[in-house]
């Protein structure tokens, strides 16, 4: 049976090998002569990474607005009040907003639009 000691010398060995790998690699770092650090980007057309952020986050406004617009249309009720229970009160039969049909599929009257 090998000695603690030997296994020991052998892990210094291999990471020493290592180490002369690693320091061989670095000294062979500079010779890469094709890679200039003074290359810039730039776009050939007219459009710069600005503006295109700057539509896309009109993009996703728009979207949200239209979104959020027909999400509350489609919450509001359609008689501008929500009647209560049945078919009762003063009128007998008349529609709850008026004689017009406003709140019954008819067109909206000035005091429903915005």
């Amino acid at each position: 049976m090998s000695s603690p000691w030997e296994c020991v010398c052998e892990f210094i060995r291999s990471q020493s090998a290592n180490l002369n790998n690693v320091l061989e690699s670095l000294g062979n770092q500079q010779t890469l002569s094709d890679i200039d650090t003074s290359d810039t980007l730039q776009l050939s057309s007219g459009v710069s990474p600005l503006h295109m952020f700057m539509f896309l986050m009109l993009a996703v406004w728009g979207f949200l607005y239209v979104n959020g617009r027909q999400r509350t249309e489609a919450t509001k009720p359609a008689g501008g009040s929500p009647s209560g229970g049945g078919a009762g009160g003063a009128g007998g039969g008349a529609p709850p907003s008026g004689g017009d049909g406003a709140g019954l599929g008819g067109p909206p009257s000035s005091g429903d639009l915005y």
